[in-house]
């Protein structure tokens, strides 16, 4: 028991250290090359739903304190004044996290590096990763061979096709609603809970006049078998509908104004999978759902 407690709080000072530096990574780049995504790091409230919940938050408090990190614990007092939900559970509030567009900052990122040289080929397949030694690896496309000394492969859901030996990073699919006019409680903050599970914020973009977009995901990431699959699941879409009618009550009958699915990576520990399949070739996947904390570290 000595050994696995000191192995835990050693495996969650190294997820916190690598989510830290990520957080700090990606603002350092939206802001130095100023890359218009709609960042907002108005901050994160996790909503418990156990009390066993309740208590991994409060070690969490402690943890974040000796990396000199400030974690809030929120009483259900403080979570109903914030944001009008009657929680029966305490909740977790991290004032330096917050919200951005991932698509806008994705193509900020590439419009950037386009500009710095680097040669962009889209709509390329990758049929293999063939290494010859340590220094030389063949990307074999559907467009040619190229000839490299590093790969890096972040493939992420559609990582096992390229590579069966990773199997064990699955893809599973996300289902996230828009729901316009909504009370705008959340106020450019995020919201999360194990119950449902769900997660939501409201964008700045759209807030006006105490209204603003609501955007939600969550209830139960599905496996798939083909990360490529853009269809949708009508139980998912019901369970979103149940619960944003719990946090929006207001909102019950409205229909959502979109709503879209994409593939995600799940790992059996649910920790990313970051190291060397072989030398010279760097596998960066399996980001359970959480690729804004860590992706950049």
């Amino acid at each position: 028991l000595e050994v696995l407690q000191a192995e835990s709080e050693r495996q969650a000072s190294v997820v916190l250290g690598l989510a830290l530096r990520n957080r700090d990574l990606l603002k350092g780049i939206i802001l130095r090359e100023r890359i218009d995504c709609d960042f907002a790091p108005r901050g994160w409230l996790h909503l418990t739903s156990s009390e066993e919940e309740e208590q991994g938050v409060c070690e969490e408090v402690t943890l974040a304190a000796q990396h000199g990190q400030r974690i809030e614990l929120w009483s259900r007092r403080r979570i109903r004044q914030e944001f009008g939900i009657e929680s029966p559970f305490l909740g977790r509030f991290i004032p330096g996290d917050g919200t951005y567009h991932p698509f806008k900052y994705v193509c900020g990122v590439l419009a950037r590096a386009l500009r710095a040289g680097v040669e962009l080929y889209t709509r390329t397949r990758v049929r293999a990763v063939l290494s010859d030694s340590p220094e030389r690896h063949r990307v074999i496309t559907e467009r040619g061979t190229i000839e490299a000394r590093r790969v890096i492969v972040a493939t992420n859901a559609f990582t096992s096709r390229l590579f069966p030996e990773l199997s064990a990073i699955r893809c599973h699919q996300s289902q996230i609603q828009v729901t316009e006019y909504a009370p705008d409680r959340a106020r450019g903050r995020v919201v999360t809970s194990e119950h449902g599970p769900i997660f939501f914020n409201q964008p700045r973009a759209g807030a006006r006049a105490g209204f603003a977009p609501l955007l939600m995901g969550g209830g139960d990431d599905r496996s798939m078998r083909n990360p490529s699959s853009r269809r949708r699941s009508p139980r998912r879409h019901a369970k979103l509908l149940a619960l944003r009618d719990t946090f929006y009550p207001e909102l019950r009958g409205v229909p959502p104004s979109a709503e879209w699915v994409g593939p995600m990576a799940f790992t059996p520990d649910e920790l990313p999978a970051i190291g060397f399949l072989r030398p010279g070739v760097i596998v960066a996947a399996g980001y359970n759902g959480y690729g804004g904390s860590y992706t950049t570290a």
